[in-house]
């Protein structure tokens, strides 16, 4: 005869009961101040929690490399340091992870939270670095020059070249360091980057028309040649930069992305809620008042509309 199984104490239910309602409360913190927090001030602490720092917060002061041109990166895992006699890479505390002594004559550092990648401009050689060690290096074959290298947070590579009889040449690596996708080009290629998903390529071309240099900026899926998009510039200078995660400030007229052109591909933002809707435009004849208030109504209901006549 088997016995009926035993029903859970009320200790343990109510013990249960607690659990479920601080999970559901955390829940609810995270979704209701999710402006607020500041998640990257959390992964900070966690990555240096067992820095050991003197009572003034400073940390122990040690002895590197150095070099002229010198410049740095933290990575999640340590300091990135490049200078005209190489790569220097160590932990927080000053151990000294790898070292690569090689002349640069136009050291260059890039990097992304997770991987950076020291490269000589105008010149061959490239060494990727990530964990704690120097994961990949790359020499290009005599003759080609090396434009610019960019790591994205998946640690794939981006790297733009002159070489093969081309004026512009860009070669997208994996997190393999395998050669996923290579473009070569009969204008000047001035700078290429990959997304944070992998899977869209942005490259900014140079040439000129009457004289007047013209840029235009090619997004590329990653499994195509053919770019999908292409943006005239005209004689505006564009260089990819940094990959910003913080909220957009906005203040009227002043916000965090002044100067810039912020280019999304479709699948980055695919499926992401939109929490705020504004329209800026710069227009010749001013707006009629009929126009700007058809814009803060449905079907189009921005929440922020700004216009601006010449």
């Amino acid at each position: 005869m088997q016995q009926a199984p035993k029903k859970p104490g009320f200790f343990r239910r109510f013990l249960a009961l607690i659990v479920t309602a601080a999970l559901l409360l955390g829940a609810l913190v995270l979704v209701v101040y999710r402006d607020e927090l500041n998640l990257d001030a959390l992964h900070r602490w966690m990555t240096y929690r067992n820095l050991q720092t003197s009572p003034d917060g400073e940390s122990p002061a040690f002895t590197h490399g150095g070099g002229d041109q010198m410049n740095f990166a933290y990575l999640r895992n340590g300091l990135l340091m490049a200078s005209a006699s190489g790569a220097h890479y160590y932990s927080f505390d000053g151990e000294q992870y790898n070292e690569q002594v090689v002349s640069l004559s136009s050291p260059v550092l890039t990097w992304s939270n997770n991987a950076g990648v020291v490269y000589d401009a105008g010149g061959r050689d490239l060494y990727l670095y990530s964990g704690v060690e120097q994961s990949f290096s790359l020499r290009l074959d005599p003759g080609a020059d090396l434009l610019s290298a960019r790591v994205n947070r998946q640690g794939w590579l981006t790297v733009t070249a002159q070489q093969g009889g081309y004026k512009g040449s860009v070669t997208v690596y994996d997190g393999n360091h395998a050669p996923k996708m290579e473009i070569m080009s009969n204008t000047f290629v001035m700078d290429a980057a990959l997304s944070p998903d992998s899977r869209t390529v942005a490259v900014v071309n140079i040439g000129q028309d009457g004289g007047v240099f013209q840029s235009t900026l090619l997004l590329y899926s990653l499994n195509s040649k053919t770019p999908s998009t292409q943006v005239s510039l005209g004689n505006i200078t564009l260089s990819p930069g940094s990959i910003y995660t913080e909220h957009l400030s906005q203040s009227y007229g002043v916000t965090n992305g002044y100067g810039y052109i912020l280019v999304v591909p479709d699948e980055a933002v695919e499926g992401l809620a939109v929490h705020h809707l504004a329209y800026a435009a710069k227009t010749v004849q001013p707006v009629p008042a009929a126009q700007y208030d058809a814009l803060q109504e449905p079907p189009v209901d921005y929440a922020f509309v700004s216009t601006k006549a010449n």
